[in-house]
């Protein structure tokens, strides 16, 4: 048997992320968000040769649940993805459905969620 302290918890996995406006997440994972509690980016490791560059954000969904999603900044700009918020200096920008798939319903591959 493992032992508990080396089960890694809150581990992020891919999520659709539907956005909005400045693209700001309006929808994780097809559940609906009624509130954005806060946002930060997050900038690290430059000195690498793998950054990392990240817009969070803590979102309360319409039922409730509380769920933090990140944008990874690096790997959208890595994967060429295109619109707005590829290009944003801040990751803050865009628009569409799902942000940098030119308003396709699908994943980029670039939003995570760390909800338990």
């Amino acid at each position: 048997m493992t032992p508990a302290a080396s089960i890694p918890l809150n581990l992020p996995r891919p999520a659709k992320v539907r956005t909005e406006g400045a693209g700001v997440p309006v929808e994780v994972d097809g559940r609906a968000i009624e509130l954005i509690r806060e946002s930060w980016l997050v900038e690290d490791r430059w000195w690498t040769e793998r950054p990392l560059r990240r817009r969070y954000w803590e979102v309360v969904t319409t039922t409730g649940r509380n769920v933090v999603v990140y944008h990874d900044l690096v790997a959208g700009a890595r994967r060429g993805a295109q619109g707005p918020a590829a290009r944003a200096e801040d990751g803050a920008a865009g628009g569409g459905a799902l942000a940098g798939t030119g308003g396709e319903e699908q994943a980029c591959g670039c939003w995570y969620t760390q909800a338990a």
